[in-house]
C-alpha cells in the first residue's frame, strides 16, 4: 500500500514526486485502504502485481545511512521508498485530444498511464537491491517479460498493471510502444538481482518505464551505443548503470549526467554539460584537438575540471567535469591528476592576461 506526495512538482512540473510505503508505528490496514482517501497533496497508488521475488529497501532516498518516516495528519505511517522525476516520451500533444499539456513532465504529472505508442519515463532515486528469480520452489523456470528500446538497452519488468497472475502476459502484449522497440518473454539461466547505480555521495537511482498496459519495467544493461531514453527528454538526467557504460550527452541541449560505478566512456558534444563521473577510472570524449580548449582546476585537487571551448565557428561551449580521470580530445589524452594547480595571485598585483587571449571566469557552474 502506497501513496505518492506530488506538492514539490513545481509549475515547470519537473520536482520530484515521493513515494511511501504503508510501515512504521502506525500503518494503514488492509480493510482501510480500501476506502482510503489520502490527504492533499498526496495520491493513492493502485495495487498492482509484482513480477520480482524480493526487495531490500536499504536507505530512503534522502539519506545514505537509514530510513525516513513522516506521519500523515490523518495519523498513518509510512516509510520514504522511492523519488521520481518523471516525463513521457516521445510527447506530442495531438496524443492527449482532451488536455492541453505543454510539457512532457506536465503530461506524465497528469496521465500515470501513458497513451499507446508512449512510455512514462521515470529517473528513480531508490536505493534498494531487487531479486528475479529463475526458478520457482518447484524448479520450474518462471516466464519473464522484456522490453528492448530502439538503442538496445534492455528493461525487465517490474510490476504488471494487473492484479491476476494469468492476465500479466496478455497485457504485456496489449502495451503499443514507440516505434522500433521490441517486448518479448524468456527465462533467467540464473537468478538475477540488480544494485543500483550510486553517486560519489552515495545516493542511488535506477532508470525505469511505464508503458501504456501500466506495466512498469526496470532498465538491466545499457546500450554500446551510449544512447538511451533520457538522452531524448530535455533537462532529464542521464544516469548510467552500476558496471561500465557508454554515455552520450545530448545533442540539442545541456546535459546533467551521472556516470555511476564502472569505468565510464562520456561523449559530449557543443553544449554546457555537467558530468559527474562519480566511481571507477571515467574518460570524457571532446570532438575538437586540445589546443581548441582552455582547462581550468578551479578545486585545488582537481576533483572539478571546467574546460571552455575557445570561440570559433563553434557555439560557446563550458563543460564541468566532476571526479573525471581523463579527457580525449581528437589528438591525444589529458590525464586531469597532471593539470597543474590554480595559480596563487596576490590581491596587490593583478594577473597580467595575454594579448589576444580569452580571459577565462575562474567561476564554474554547476558544482554541489
Amino acid at each position: 500500500m502506497e501513496i505518492a506526495y506530488t506538492g514539490n512538482l513545481g509549475a515547470d512540473f519537473k520536482g520530484p514526486t515521493e513515494v511511501y510505503l504503508a510501515s512504521g508505528s502506525n500503518p494503514i490496514t488492509a480493510d482501510a485502504w480500501a476506502t482510503y482517501v489520502p490527504p492533499p497533496n498526496y495520491l493513492k497508488n493502485t495495487n498492482r502485481n509484482v513480477e520480482f521475488n524480493s526487495v531490500d529497501f536499504l536507505t530512503s532516498p534522502d539519506s545514505t545511512t537509514g530510513q525516513t518516516y513522516i506521519t500523515t495528519t490523518d495519523g498513518y505511517t509510512w516509510q520514504f521508498v522511492t523519488e521520481t522525476v518523471s516525463a513521457n516520451y516521445p510527447f506530442k500533444p495531438g496524443d492527449y485530444p482532451e488536455e492541453q499539456y505543454t510539457s512532457a513532465y506536465q503530461a506524465a504529472a497528469f496521465d500515470p498511464t501513458p497513451p499507446p505508442g508512449v512510455i512514462r519515463y521515470s529517473a528513480n532515486t531508490k536505493n534498494a537491491i531487487t531479486t528475479w528469480l529463475a526458478r520457482d520452489a518447484e524448479n520450474h523456470p518462471i516466464k519473464r517479460y522484456f522490453v528492448r528500446d530502439s538503442w538496445k538497452n534492455l528493461y525487465i519488468m517490474q510490476t504488471s498493471g494487473v492484479t491476476d497472475e494469468s492476465d500479466v502476459e496478455r497485457n504485456f502484449f496489449s502495451a503499443v510502444l514507440p516505434a522500433g522497440w521490441l517486448k518479448f518473454t524468456g527465462y533467467l539461466p540464473a537468478d538475477l538481482t540488480t544494485i543500483p547505480a550510486y553517486d560519489s555521495q552515495g545516493f542511488a537511482q535506477y532508470n525505469i518505464f511505464r508503458d501504456s498496459a501500466d506495466d512498469a519495467f526496470q532498465q538491466v544493461t545499457w546500450s554500446a551505443q551510449g544512447n538511451g531514453i533520457a538522452q531524448h527528454i530535455a533537462d532529464m538526467p542521464i544516469w548510467g548503470g552500476p558496471k561500465s557504460n557508454k554515455i552520450n550527452a545530448r545533442l540539442l541541449s545541456d546535459s546533467l549526467i551521472h556516470a555511476a560505478q564502472g569505468n565510464d566512456t562520456i561523449r559530449v558534444f557543443e553544449r554546457n554539460d555537467i558530468v559527474y563521473g562519480d566511481a571507477g577510472t571515467d574518460t570524457v570524449v571532446f570532438s575538437g584537438n586540445r589546443r581548441q580548449y582552455v582547462l581550468t582546476a578551479p578545486s585545488g585537487d582537481r576533483s572539478t575540471v571546467v574546460v571552455s571551448r575557445l570561440a570559433s565557428k563553434h557555439r560557446a561551449q563550458v563543460v564541468t567535469l566532476h571526479d573525471i580521470e581523463r579527457i580525449r580530445f581528437a589528438d591525444g589524452i589529458v590525464s586531469t591528476a597532471k593539470l597543474k594547480k590554480p595559480p596563487v595571485i596576490s590581491p596587490s598585483r593583478p594577473p597580467l592576461w595575454r594579448a589576444g587571449r580569452p580571459r577565462i571566469s575562474p567561476r564554474f557552474c554547476g558544482q554541489k
